[in-house]
């Protein structure tokens, strides 16, 4: 059974920390510090689903439920979390800044993660990422990523 964790402040979307499927994702995030978080329990297929963007995780009331739909991306934004987590990081919000903060934070998760349950489908999608020139996208690597079937959902990895 996989999980979503969150921190104390119940089920939300802002609250999420990561989803994992295996005792070992698990551990890349939490350790044994599990209890220190709400935990929810959702199924392989939900995860996933969610993981490769043919799923969406709909957060309301203190809970999840999950919608058969591809994530809201638009070339522009790509998921409507990546905009805070540039505002985070202080780059700005074009496909170049958008490309190059997720392919960073991949390959950062790739080298800390290297025996996490979907650590093939991370090493596709960077590879995939890798044939795509940065300086001429036309259209957000989050949607080529969907386009192409190489879409992961970077807080479940």
């Amino acid at each position: 059974m996989a999980k979503l964790i969150f921190n104390n402040a119940g089920i939300a979307e802002a609250n999420l920390i990561a989803g994992v499927k295996t005792d070992t994702d698990q551990s890349y995030i939490l350790g044994d510090n599990i209890a220190s978080c709400t935990v929810k329990d959702i199924s392989d297929s939900d995860y996933d689903n969610v993981f490769n963007g043919t799923t969406s995780m709909v957060f309301a009331n203190d809970d999840v439920t999950f919608a058969d739909q591809v994530p809201q991306l638009d070339s522009e934004s790509g998921p409507p979390w990546i905009t805070l987590a540039q505002a985070l990081t202080g780059e700005n919000s074009n496909h170049k800044d958008k490309y190059n903060w997720f392919k960073k934070e991949l390959e950062d998760r790739i080298a800390a993660k290297p025996n996490h349950s979907k650590i093939a489908d991370a090493n596709a999608t960077l590879t995939f990422l890798n044939t795509l020139d940065a300086d001429n996208l036309t259209e957000g690597c989050f949607k080529s990523m969907l386009d192409n079937n190489k879409y992961i959902e970077i807080r479940l990895f």
